[in-house]
């Protein structure tokens, strides 16, 4: 997928012992790859541990016409889910390999909202939800850096009419097709403020917007933006294949990694480490060192590593504006917030999901439900589910396919627990509380009133409809020892030289693909090393 160079076999290392590094990073996607890149850029020798492979090699995507490894860079393990709408092992959609899970992601870089960073102020009477104030930091603050990771990134769009501010560092996206620029048209007859999604996509004409590993470059993922030009400067190392197991560490700093490798144990010694192995991993990599020094879980004085996950949710409707006709010409374009806050009530955004209702969608959706659904029973249905697919392509043909991001907010009971037996070692401990329910539903009803209730019809409006691929908030940060795991400069509290740079920092979800929060806080926590070092 990057481009061939000269020292490319010099870019991943077999033994990593030999040295101790300036930074080691334990995880090599959003967060990872771009801590990664800043810190190069100023000198800095840092190593990138990986679980995965490193994918972004020349040879590594096959040729035009070659069948395509679909679960490549995926993560291999099921995540294991104890809920109130039901217990079993699901998919999440989660990568592995160089980039994380951006290998898999559709690409959307959307800033927060700045109300988003006083959610106090919509959530005080939640009061089982431990929803802070203020963030620690401000929407100013992280302003600047969300500019240099819009550019980074090579982000496209159109600014928010709603929450946009007047500079912007948004490339230009390409024009509008006739369908595009239709339904452009009828969400504004509609009163509403649609704009462009923002992207991380070169737009190539054959892209299909698909979510997974994809052999051509049009996306923009972290390694290929960040990860592959660090390794080009020489002063960044990718050790692959490569689980972590636990940290050493004494009462106030970190020592080294303990890895397991092709069933070898290896250690690796840094100066500074740098956690961005995902609000699962992060916070369970945390758990796992326990030890005198730390015996709740390194860096967890507060009790609240693991504790206060988040997960949007998503439900998927489709719409039919009069006149289109055939929709197949519509791509991921729409972004709407006129119902991020509806009545004082936080809900979230609504983009397009840029995806054909042909008959494979449809079964995935109806085998979905069935995954998901508490009642035994309804796994008798499956063999059915193929004709039904066929009956609701035909119906869905015409529509356009959007989906909601809906806030989630901190409990102290949602969490990550360790657990041996379980795929990839742990367990999630969710409950889908009444208030998320209610504001599902409040945002189904808006939306109904919003887009026409004749010409709106949800997919999915099923009981569990959280989203695996977007955790968050499992090492929130905070000015409080007492109750965050890190501070505000995403140190942890009473470990001097270990950081966190993925979305277990969020301490509460907003209603927004995390991605760009993850990049550009990644850029400020680079910042901060850098000067420490």
């Amino acid at each position: 997928m990057a481009p061939t160079t000269a020292d490319e076999q010099s870019w991943e290392i077999e033994d990593p012992s030999d040295k101790t590094w300036d930074v080691v990073i334990v995880g090599s996607g959003m967060g990872g790859s771009t801590t990664a890149f800043a810190l190069a850029q100023r000198g800095i020798d840092v190593l990138v541990v990986e679980k995965g492979s490193l994918l972004h090699k020349a040879g590594h995507a096959p040729n035009d016409g070659e069948p395509i490894d679909e679960t490549l860079g995926h993560w291999p393990h099921k995540l294991a889910f104890q809920s109130n709408v039901g217990n079993g092992e699901v998919h999440a959609y989660l990568g592995c390999g160089s980039g994380g899970s951006t290998i898999a992601y559709g690409g959307v870089l959307e800033r927060l909202a700045p109300v988003d960073f006083t959610p106090g102020k919509f959530f005080r009477d939640t009061s089982e939800a431990d929803v802070p104030d203020r963030w620690p930091v401000s929407f100013e603050d992280l302003l600047p850096y969300y500019r240099q990771a819009e550019q980074l990134f090579r982000v496209k769009g159109t600014p928010d009419p709603i929450y946009g501010v007047e500079e912007d560092s948004l490339m230009e996206p390409p024009e509008l097709n006739s369908k595009d620029q239709a339904i452009f048209d009828h969400l504004r007859k509609k009163g509403l403020s649609p704009y462009r999604l923002h992207l991380g996509s070169e737009f190539d004409p054959n892209c299909k917007y698909c979510q997974g590993y994809c052999p051509r470059t049009c996306r923009n993922d972290a390694a290929k933006m960040c990860l592959v030009p660090a390794m080009k400067t020489g002063r960044v190392k990718f050790l692959g294949n490569c689980t972590v197991r636990k940290m050493e560490a004494g009462q106030s700093s970190v020592d080294s990694l303990i890895c397991d490798r092709g069933g070898t144990e290896v250690r690796v010694r840094g100066k500074v480490f740098v956690l961005a192995a995902g609000a699962y991993g992060t916070a369970l990599l945390l758990l796992n060192s326990a030890s005198r020094a730390w015996p709740n879980g390194l860096a967890n004085n507060s009790g609240m590593v693991g504790r206060n996950l988040m997960m949007h949710t998503t439900d998927f409707f489709a719409i039919w504006p009069r006149g289109m006709g055939n929709r197949r010409d519509f791509s991921r374009t729409v972004a709407l917030r006129d119902l991020y806050v509806a009545d004082g009530v936080k809900l979230g955004m609504i983009q397009s999901a840029g995806v054909k209702t042909n008959w494979g969608l449809v079964l995935q959706f109806l085998r979905d439900y069935c995954d998901r659904h508490p009642a035994g029973w309804m796994r008798l249905v499956k063999p059915f589910l193929p004709p039904m697919a066929m009956i609701g392509a035909v119906l869905f043909n015409r529509a356009i396919v959007m989906a909601t991001v809906m806030e989630d907010l901190p409990y102290a009971n949602n969490r990550v627990v360790p657990d041996d037996a379980a795929p990839g070692g742990f367990r999630v401990e969710y409950e889908y509380t009444d208030e998320l329910r209610k504001r599902n539903q409040i945002l189904r009803t808006k939306i109904r009133e919003k887009f026409g209730r004749n010409r709106v019809a949800f997919l999915l409006e099923r009981k569990n409809n959280l989203n695996f691929g977007h955790p968050c908030g499992t090492c929130r940060f905070g000015d409080d020892p007492a109750n965050s795991v890190l501070d505000r400069n995403n140190k942890a509290h009473g470990v001097d030289n270990l950081y966190v740079a993925d979305a277990s920092f969020f301490p509460s979800s907003a209603g927004v693909n995390p991605s760009l929060t993850i990049a550009a806080n990644a850029l400020r926590v680079a910042d901060q090393i850098s000067s420490r070092l």
